[in-house]
């Protein structure tokens, strides 16, 4: 019988299009800003079921906009 697939959570971000490489996942891991099914990860490295609720919290100083030039016209 075959297990439950598990993987990286930094990779897991990556695949989910949720981090743009498996560096910036760990930095967002880092900064306390990823939870998995509700609980702050800390490690990049856990194992995580392809099915777990991930979330990443926003930051205060990320921006609204998808670029700079928002901010001139708000």
């Amino acid at each position: 019988m075959a297990g439950v697939a598990r993987r990286r959570l930094d990779a897991e971000l990556v695949r989910r299009s949720m981090a743009r490489s498996r560096e910036h996942a760990a930095q967002l891991i880092a900064a306390g800003r990823v939870t998995v099914a509700g609980a702050t990860a800390t490690k990049a490295a856990t194992q995580v079921e392809t099915s777990a609720a991930l979330v990443v919290l926003k930051d205060d100083g990320d921006p609204d906009y998808v670029s700079r030039g928002g901010h001139k016209l708000a």
